[in-house]
């Protein structure tokens, strides 16, 4: 180190020049320069690590983090005699490819967008698809039942039904009676006869005329409040063909009752009041707004064209 006065050099730990005896103006202490060359390289470090984990996790699965959770679904195939399944090996590939997309817009239906379907053994005649929904919190069972459902909508004429309670609209008798109550589960549809015995609902509908299948839907449901009865609804909107058969059918059976189902379950029964000649109707019941648009989801994803059957249900 050199002396500022009179420029002499001087050990690097001496406070005043041992020439002139000049005061040299330092510290004892080392040099801080490495000391804040290090700091600053470890502080790079730590930013570059930082950012690799963070960049790390966007790259991985919601459901393989740990403590994100989630629900894995094995499906099989299960043919039953009205289902459109295919005899030969390629026919049933190419089902399965349209089964794997419409259970992925299921998944988006439910909020999740990193969904993982993959389908085993495609040519086989009951193969099966894996469904992994990666942070889904809630029943297995109840999951696992609302992804595999077929989501077959159909709209029915109850020819042979009258409200029950004075709630009668149809000016002819009819066979059975339909009482309809709600609950905090949603409502309920009981049908008996003239003699006051209990009815089967998959009895009526069997014998209840087919109006508009699931094929009649334009891919355009939506939740939103019903402006009659102010409670979440399902609006539903037909095709050109749906809607010339819904307007034919309605300007002719005024009066008459409708039944909106959804694989073999009532979920609205109203009675026609007027023709409906705009191709559109609403569902109404008891939902919740989540029930309400993954209901509408799931027809804008359309049916399955064969019913599934849960074989495996697991947690991630």
């Amino acid at each position: 180190m050199y002396c500022a006065k009179c420029g002499q050099e001087n050990h690097d730990e001496a406070l005043y020049c041992m020439h002139c005896g000049a005061k040299i103006g330092r510290s004892r202490g080392k040099s801080k320069t490495p000391w804040l060359i290090a700091g600053f390289g470890l502080a790079t470090l730590v930013i570059i690590f930082i950012f690799t984990i963070s960049h790390s996790l966007k790259t991985i699965p919601l459901g393989r983090m740990i403590g994100q959770g989630g629900i894995r679904v094995t499906l099989q195939v299960d043919p039953r005699p009205d289902d459109d399944w295919p005899a030969g090996a390629a026919g049933r590939a190419a089902k399965m490819e349209s089964i794997r997309e419409i259970l992925l817009k299921r998944a988006k239906s439910l909020g999740v967008w990193r969904a993982k379907v993959v389908v085993q053994n495609a040519n086989a005649y009951s193969p099966r698809v894996v469904v992994e929904l990666p942070g889904v919190k809630g029943s297995e069972a109840d999951i696992a039942e609302s992804i595999c459902s077929t989501a077959r909508i159909e709209v029915r004429h109850l020819r042979d039904v009258h409200y029950a309670n004075g709630r009668q609209y149809r000016p002819t008798a009819a066979r059975y009676a339909l009482d309809i109550s709600t609950d905090e589960k949603g409502d309920h549809y009981a049908f008996t006869d003239a003699n006051g015995r209990i009815v089967p609902e998959s009895q009526v509908l069997a014998e209840s005329p087919l109006i508009l299948s699931w094929s009649d839907l334009k891919p355009v449901s939506m939740a939103q409040k019903d402006p009659v009865s102010h409670k979440t609804a399902v609006a539903l909107e037909f095709t050109p063909h749906g809607k010339q058969t819904f307007a034919d059918f309605t300007r002719r059976n005024v009066g008459e009752i409708l039944a909106i189902v959804l694989d073999g379950r009532i979920l609205s029964s109203p009675s026609i009041t007027e023709p409906i000649l705009d191709g559109r109707a609403v569902i109404r019941g008891s939902f919740s707004v989540k029930d309400a648009q993954v209901l509408a989801g799931f027809l804008n994803a359309s049916a399955l064209p064969v019913h599934l059957r849960v074989v495996i249900k697991e947690s991630l």
